[in-house]
């Protein structure tokens, strides 16, 4: 054996050696994150709806414009104005509904790779897959460095049946966590458990399924959890800390291209729905990220190319916590060749998804087929489920996308508008983001994509209106920088010890007249703005018809899906942009995710609360709570 043949081999064993002893030590491939380079606030009080909204109406005339106008509040529009506003342009956002009203706040609540995807790129040799997978695990975990109060680390656990599947799962699971390596978003690696071991964690979970087959075992890998919504609106109110004037409840109306002198700008008409007035936005640039209603966006300005999205359905149940191991999720292989989870979150047990082909709607909603499919998917491995144990129902609307052909300035043949191009079936289409530059309607639109990539999905969102052409006008453009997201922080992760005050801080200190799980619930939904909740609760207590402190930072009766405060809510009302009582039901707690039925029997009380904060008449009021109560509709069993 000659010497070159010897280097080499050794070489390989040494590679292959070293390979593992890296990959096998997480903390070598862990992301490291700069806190030096994150940018201070512009302001460190939360800036109020009413003054964004304020912000955004002097942006009214030819002579002050913004540089890019954000129509869509959920996860990629909320990055988007925070992206723009940390390099420097000025940025707005109107969003017609509440921030993650839409799809956004109806996730499977997980920061994933996407193991489904893994399996298409190995089997199908898919390079697209693979790197929707490898993008997603760089991005997890710049996810939970940006909230770890809101986001942590799930060991997910796949039971295993057979030899053949314990193989299958533990080969892919360790290919996942190189992929993680490789792409510096390691959180832990997998590892097999036993078992004993599963029916331990898992008290619900049978020793054989429901086609006898013996327990063997099972394979944990970890991804990330997340509240969902509490997660978009902290991006929200993060931007708005940075200049951005962001708004919910502002519908675009309409967007007219118009000539200024020698530069071409977007007039957007807007409605503010709260206080019913029209208003004129002028911008350089429109950014569309309306999810499932990017096509409806586009054509309000003027596009008339054929349709980019094949809407697809994901409906999700909620479950009692035992229907889920404790701390742990669990993927479910379905029969039918797709992928279900069961996830514990905030103290119950959430089952999805499905998905299907639909079509776009305000107000979704799970179907009969679709949950008995879950429960059935679910009922393989822990025995039957009755549906009456169901305490809420959700559907979310994903916008996947297809590219569209470049846009020209004459659209009306019937090539542009034609649909043939488009897949008919969801399968068909891979999760990847598509930016589109339109310049010739000074609009670029996002569509697809996925909620753990979020952040990359609105850099390259804002790097496509830089280099554009759109802002070359701007006075902004010398002194914008490239991206700086990966390292900032969002509202309530920033150890601002400014928020704490001698009462709050006695109020959440042990013994302090708050109870343990309120108190962990205000720390784990508002981070370090918990002192903030904790003086609402102090200043409450001073208006008499409050009672005590105590009082104010009581669970509300009846509620007990969910800790919820009087302190909370108002709280949220006042700094939180939680204009409705729908707003704070659905978004700022959760509690209409979990629980409908209390969710329900909370509202009239919500509503007390808001309208005490907001100054509701006993007319607004009602209003408001009848709304909600219509809202929640949603969130039963569909046709």
């Amino acid at each position: 054996m000659g010497i070159f043949t010897k280097l080499v081999g050794a070489g390989a064993v040494g590679g292959f050696l070293g390979a593992c002893y890296v990959f096998n030590d997480p903390s070598r491939t862990q992301p490291s994150f700069d806190s030096t380079h994150m940018l201070p606030l512009k302001f460190e009080q939360q800036p109020t709806r009413q003054q964004t909204v304020g912000w955004l109406r002097t942006f009214n005339t030819a002579n002050n414009v913004l540089d890019i106008l954000v129509v869509g509040g959920g996860a990629v529009g909320c990055g988007v104005a925070l992206d723009a506003s940390t390099r420097g342009w000025k940025v707005g956002l109107v969003e017609a509904n509440d921030y993650a009203s839409g799809t956004s706040s109806r996730s499977t609540k997980l920061i994933h790779g996407g193991v489904r995807y893994l399996e298409k790129a190995v089997l199908h040799l898919d390079p697209q897959q693979y790197n929707l997978v490898a993008e997603a695990l760089h991005e997890r975990a710049i996810m939970i460095n940006q909230a770890p109060h809101l986001c942590r680390p799930l060991p997910t656990f796949i039971p295993c049946y057979d030899a053949i599947e314990v193989i299958k799962y533990y080969s892919a699971m360790k290919l996942y966590d190189a992929i993680a390596a490789v792409n510096r978003g390691t959180l832990l690696n997998s590892y097999f458990k036993r078992p004993v071991e599963c029916l331990n964690v898992f008290r619900k979970m049978t020793h054989e399924d429901k086609d006898r087959q013996l327990l063997l075992g099972g394979v944990v890998y970890y991804d990330g959890q997340m509240d969902d919504a509490r997660f978009c609106v902290s991006t929200a109110l993060t931007a708005a800390s940075y200049g951005a004037a962001v708004t919910n409840h502002t519908e675009l109306v309409s967007a007219t291209q118009v000539t200024v002198g020698d530069e071409q700008l977007v007039k957007a008409e807007v409605f503010d729905r709260i206080h019913k007035t029209t208003f004129s936005v002028y911008t350089r640039c429109l950014v569309n990220a309306g999810g499932p209603f990017s096509d409806s966006i586009r054509k309000l300005a003027g596009d008339k190319r054929r349709e980019s999205l094949v809407p697809s359905s994901g409906t999700h149940i909620t479950l009692p916590a035992q229907y889920c191991p404790k701390d742990i999720a669990m993927l479910v292989p379905s029969q039918d060749g797709r992928v279900t989870f069961a996830v514990p979150w905030l103290g119950s047990c959430i089952v999805g998804t499905t998905d299907a082909p639909t079509s776009i709607s305000w107000n979704p909603r799970g179907t009969v087929q679709e949950v008995s499919f879950l429960l059935n998917s679910l009922a393989r491995y822990v025995g039957p489920i009755d549906s009456k144990e169901v305490k809420s129902v959700w559907c979310g609307i994903r916008p996947l996308s297809v590219k569209l052909p470049p846009s020209t300035a004459s659209e009306d043949s019937e090539e542009q508008s034609s649909s043939s191009s488009k897949p008919l079936s969801t399968k068909d289409v891979v999760r990847e983001h598509n930016v589109d530059v339109d310049v010739v309607h000074r609009m670029v639109s996002v569509t697809g994509g996925k909620w753990t990539t979020y952040r990359k999905m609105a850099e390259d969102v804002v790097t496509a209106v830089s280099t554009s052409g759109m802002l070359n006008g701007s006075p902004s453009h010398a002194a914008t920088t490239p991206c700086v997201t990966e390292n900032i922080k969002l509202v309530g992760a920033r150890q601002t010890a400014a928020a704490a005050t001698p009462t709050s801080s006695t109020l959440l200190s042990e013994g302090g007249g708050v109870a343990d799980d309120v108190r962990r619930r205000w720390e784990s939904a508002f981070g370090d703005r918990a002192p903030l909740v904790a003086s609402e609760a102090a200043l409450m207590a001073s208006k008499r018809r409050w009672g005590s402190t105590s009082d104010a930072a009581k669970t509300l009766p009846g509620v007990t899906a969910q800790s919820i405060t009087e302190a909370e809510i108002r709280y949220c009302a006042l700094f939180e942009h939680c204009e409705t009582v729908s707003d704070y039901l659905q978004r700022r707690s959760r509690l209409a995710f979990l629980n409908v039925a209390e969710a329900r029997a909370a509202a009239p009380r919500v509503g007390e609360v808001m309208g005490d904060a907001l100054g509701w008449s006993s007319k607004q009021r009602d209003d408001h709570v009848k709304d909600a109560l219509a809202s929640l509709v949603q969130f039963t069993v569909g046709s």
